[in-house]
């Protein structure tokens, strides 16, 4: 009982990083209201659009969704080096995520987990946070991912589709997480 949920705590707090975003349309249609004069003609429709992503927000979507990849891939290679959490993750107080990241995967390792398949990451809300910080809200849909243990038996870990919340600082070239929080499912 206590393997499982080390498995599950360590893809939790690895692989929370993304899952499939409600669809938003590129824009909604709106209609002018007419009047009934024969006389007067009804403007065009317009269409409102959602405005492109800032230069921030598409570095992090694009970080989030790398972590979680090198994340697949260091659980499911060994040769992938724990230390290279650092591209993707930083240690902040309180909450030392690389330092988190780096151990769970030697853990991992060390009870002989194993794992095959990949998470399908979505970013669903970029927005900007306290003192040059970001958030990022996603959906990691974890269906395709299967841990196994020592003996090769399938280990149970946790609810196919969760919800995580992101917080990243600005480093001199990229944007780092310095925090993941489990907030449910998706």
């Amino acid at each position: 009982m206590r393997r499982r949920h080390l498995a599950t705590a360590i893809l939790a707090a690895g692989l929370l990083a993304g899952c499939t975003p409600t669809p938003t349309p590129a824009g909604t249609l709106t209609a002018t209201p007419t009047t009934t004069s024969p006389t007067t003609a009804s403007p065009a429709p317009t269409t409102a659009t959602t405005p492109p992503p800032t230069g921030d927000e598409t570095q992090i979507t694009a970080q989030i969704k790398g972590y979680a990849a090198w994340l697949d891939k260091a659980f499911s290679d060994p040769t992938v080096k724990p230390s290279d959490a650092a591209l993707y993750v930083t240690d902040v107080e309180p909450d030392y995520v690389l330092t988190a990241v780096q151990r769970g995967i030697l853990k991992f390792r060390a009870d002989q987990y194993t794992q095959t398949g990949a998470t399908v990451v979505a970013v669903e809300k970029v927005t900007p946070g306290a003192n040059g910080t970001y958030t990022a809200r996603s959906c990691s849909d974890l269906s395709g991912v299967v841990v196994k243990n020592a003996k090769g038996e399938a280990v149970d870990t946790g609810p196919k589709r969760q919800a995580a919340q992101y917080t990243l600082v600005k480093r001199p070239k990229d944007w780092a997480i310095a925090k993941i929080q489990g907030v449910g499912t998706c």
